[in-house]
């Protein structure tokens, strides 16, 4: 198997951990703020922004256990194409 094709599957999972990451910061800290807002204007939510208000409780509430779950599978993965890098070599 050629050595790009060993490390493209690790790489685009440890790209997809960064985006989940990014997306836990942005449910625990922009989309509370904006639901507040809708809150204080006395908008009524539809159905998606009542899941996505639910998310980002979630997010709020174990924001730090889920952002360390993305980072150590990030790592992981990186650890994964590092390796199948130098064994590609063999």
């Amino acid at each position: 198997m050629p050595r790009a094709a060993r490390i493209v599957l690790p790489s685009m999972l440890a790209g997809i951990g960064v985006l989940v990451g990014g997306a836990i910061l942005l449910l625990a800290f922009v989309v509370p703020r904006t639901v507040a807002q809708w809150a204080e204007e006395g908008r009524a939510l539809s159905g998606a922004e009542r899941v996505l208000a639910s998310a980002s409780a979630l997010c709020v509430s174990h924001g730090i256990a889920l952002l360390a779950g993305a980072i150590l599978f990030c790592l992981a993965c990186a650890a994964w194409a590092l390796w199948a890098a130098k064994g590609a070599g063999q």
